[in-house]
């Protein structure tokens, strides 16, 4: 890419993220990491990914400090890729890995998805082998287009949309269509696994099967 074209991109960037964080005045804040997580936690329950795929996937997620801290590693991620000692992990875990973990990692576990991105390696591969794709908080959905013309080479998405960038990712690995297992291995089956005691756990996860089944009834 030409440097003339890159900067003109990083530009368009830049002029869609002040849309998005937004200038704080006395009657307005601006976008506040809160946020991002609020809306992720929506994002993963709407995305409904099946499991048994999304633990396939090697991942980190973006998630420290504030959004232009985010954003500052998102970039340096893109161009230099994951440094020794980056800590990466599934996207998520199988309902079979969450029951035997605990609760602790949360209600679908695997790599943090409460920040501005997650970065993903390829089908059954490794982010040190490079990154593949990238989701980002669907609050961000219009960085998307700069991002995508100045890495060509890797897929963006929505958070939401994780489910469709995996099969696509599996499909173009594997030259063979996505077939779920017979048990689908959804956020609600890990949820239905977990092994919650704490009573204020339990109403989470109640709600979080709830919000799942009328999602799927729309």
């Amino acid at each position: 890419m030409e440097k003339t074209d890159k900067k003109e991109l990083m530009e368009e960037f830049e002029r869609r993220w002040k849309e998005m964080v937004g200038t704080p005045t006395p009657e307005r804040r601006g976008l506040r990491t809160s946020d991002v997580m609020e809306a992720n936690a929506e994002s993963e329950i709407l995305g409904c990914w099946d499991s048994y795929l999304g633990a396939e996937f090697d991942a980190h997620g973006i998630a420290k400090g504030s959004l232009l801290d985010q954003k500052k590693a998102l970039f340096a991620l893109l161009d230099n890729g994951i440094s020794e000692g980056t800590y990466t992990a599934p996207f998520c875990f199988t309902p079979e890995d969450a029951a035997w973990m605990g609760a602790g990692l949360g209600a679908a576990g695997g790599a943090y998805k409460d920040g501005l991105a997650v970065i993903v390696s390829d089908y059954e591969g490794s982010l040190d082998d490079g990154i593949k794709l990238v989701l980002l908080t669907d609050l961000a959905e219009k960085l998307i287009p700069p991002l995508q013309k100045m890495y060509p080479d890797v897929m963006f998405s929505k958070l939401s949309d994780a489910q469709q960038a995996f099969e696509t990712l599996y499909e173009k690995s594997t030259g063979k269509k996505y077939e779920p297992k017979e048990s689908s291995g959804t956020m609600k089956d890990t949820l239905k696994n977990l092994k919650v005691n704490e009573t204020e756990n339990q109403i989470d996860r109640n709600y979080l099967i709830e919000a799942l089944e009328a999602q799927k009834n729309r």
